[in-house]
């Protein structure tokens, strides 16, 4: 993929992740307000709503600052669950690009799967390649230990029989200058 191409795909997915959260954030903090929490609260958001984006999700202040101010029931009734009923069917409502949630957060991790299944595919090519390239550049420029054992024993054989041929020159120039005496 390339760089340039990784990062528009990395940029690509935060989007995508960012408008997950705004959209589960819309959603639940609606669905919340309508709710009554343990402690009797009423219209009060679970996510803090003066961001956007998925870096600035977070729980709001009064959910942050008491678990009883979590809204799981619309009459106030001990037992009662039915805003947590809804808030949990959210998962499956067409909330995103004509999507569910579900849906769309399953095609974002598909697509970052995708991604990374290729990005691993172009490594295994570039280090095949690389590996490559260093074989040829060794078979040019090495040595071949073989090669060399084999010149070797070629030029000790060479320097045997000149060494050989020496010594009967010497023996006969011996005999010449004995006979010659």
């Amino acid at each position: 993929m390339g760089r340039i191409q990784g990062a528009v795909e990395a940029e690509r997915n935060l989007n995508d992740l960012d408008r997950l959260a705004d959209g589960l954030r819309a959603g639940l903090n609606s669905l919340h307000r309508t709710g009554i929490g343990a402690d009797g609260s009423t219209g009060i958001d679970f996510f803090d709503a003066s961001g956007s984006g998925s870096r600035s999700l977070r729980l709001s202040a009064e959910v942050s600052a008491s678990a009883q101010a979590i809204a799981a029931g619309t009459t106030g009734n001990a037992g009662d669950g039915g805003l947590a009923q809804a808030l949990a069917a959210l998962r499956d409502s067409n909330s995103i690009s004509g999507q569910t949630f579900a849906g769309y957060y399953d095609s974002l991790v598909q697509s970052n799967a995708d991604a990374a299944s290729l990005f691993g595919q172009e490594l295994d090519v570039a280090t095949a390649v690389g590996a490559q390239i260093s074989e040829q550049r060794a078979s040019v420029s090495g040595v071949n230990l073989d090669e060399e054992f084999a010149d070797m024993v070629k030029m000790q054989r060479s320097y045997q029989a000149a060494a050989r041929a020496l010594s009967v020159f010497d023996q006969v120039t011996e005999e010449l200058l004995g006979i010659i005496r």
